[in-house]
């Protein structure tokens, strides 16, 4: 079964609405089940913490989990991304773990891997599909930080240095790979750009105003991935 999570309720707003749900209460909040069992959603809240515990949650209700997918918006942080963009995501790191006096490299968790990657094969098919439908679409490497990042002196000093390049940040998905890691399950991350640091600092609508629009595009993508790949 695939489960989809994202961190924001208004995020998945629109594919709550779109579909029919019976809904499991937990003491971590509701997860929704898809009524013919094609997918769990849930919401874990923002932040590092959150999401860990919430993704650790629902791999430990539901084994039969067999696949991740989290939706939800992101900003960029190159000037080569606009706010509307899709991405997915290969490859996310923390960007302010450093324990380089122990031997480890900048963004590493010690005894975790020093980057965390998508699922080869869920990748390919997303890639494949969304490339020749979605004029605006790229790959792109994501750092996440408890910290809200809004100025260019924070991306020259945190994420430059980092060992794989960075286009994005967020809040949340380095952990949500991470608990992928460690549960032995298949995770992608699918995102739309709400702002872009490097490019827009008068973006055509602020946050709040895109949020609705980008749960839309949210939804399509969600029906886009379940009719191109059936979920048990």
């Amino acid at each position: 079964m695939l489960l989809v999570i994202g961190a924001m309720p208004e995020e998945l707003e629109a594919c709550h609405k779109a579909f029919d749900f019976q809904t499991d209460e937990t003491v971590l909040g509701p997860i929704f089940r898809e009524r013919s069992n094609k997918f769990l959603l849930c919401t874990s809240g923002i932040g590092l913490t959150n999401a860990s515990a919430r993704l650790s949650q629902c791999l430990t209700l539901y084994p039969e989990i067999s696949q991740i997918l989290v939706l939800g918006t992101t900003g960029a942080v190159t000037r080569n991304l606009h706010q509307g963009d899709i991405v997915l995501v290969p490859y996310t790191i923390y960007g302010f773990a450093d324990v380089r006096a122990f031997g480890y490299e900048l963004g590493q968790i010690p005894q975790m891997p020093p980057v965390y990657e998508a699922n080869h094969h869920f990748l390919k098919l997303l890639e494949q599909h969304f490339s020749s439908k979605v004029e605006r679409f790229s790959l792109v490497n994501c750092a996440s930080l408890d910290v809200f990042v809004d100025n260019e002196n924070q991306v020259r000093e945190w994420l430059r240095p980092l060992p794989i390049p960075v286009q994005i940040v967020d809040m949340e998905l380095a952990a949500y790979y991470q608990v992928a890691f460690r549960f032995h399950k298949p995770i992608l991350a699918l995102k739309i750009v709400s702002d872009s640091l490097m490019h827009e600092k008068n973006p055509a609508l602020s946050f709040d105003e895109f949020l609705p629009t980008a749960s839309e595009k949210l939804k399509w993508c969600l029906e886009e991935i379940i009719r191109i790949q059936p979920t048990t």
